[in-house]
């Protein structure tokens, strides 16, 4: 069973914008684990093509993930990220590797489920 604070947060499931072009949809997962945080996957677009995806966990109001992009970029980056969820629409980045892509506070556009 989850922690009470682990449930009480608000889900960060919906798709966001960073101001960078790319739209974000990111998802936020049961924990099988509540001890190593709630699971979260991600992936970007431009122009209708997925440019990367990424992995990580939630934990109380921290993200960690890793991302790379995908073949369809021609970049082959990749690298870390972890940002604080600031409120129920805005996640701050605080740092990372992502080649001055994300680099900002996302906000949601819409949320999913």
């Amino acid at each position: 069973m989850n922690s009470s604070k682990e449930t009480a947060a608000p889900s960060i499931t919906g798709t966001w914008s960073c101001g960078d072009g790319y739209t974000y949809h990111i998802y936020q997962h049961e924990s099988r684990e509540p001890s190593h945080g709630i699971f979260v996957s991600l992936y970007s677009m431009l122009n209708g093509k997925v440019t990367n995806v990424g992995v990580g966990t939630r934990v109380d109001n921290y993200l960690r993930f890793t991302w790379a992009d995908t073949p369809e970029t021609n970049l082959n980056y990749n690298g870390t990220c972890s940002s604080e969820i600031i409120d129920y629409n805005d996640i701050k980045k605080l740092h990372g590797s992502t080649l001055n892509r994300s680099i900002g506070t996302f906000k949601r556009i819409k949320l999913d489920r």
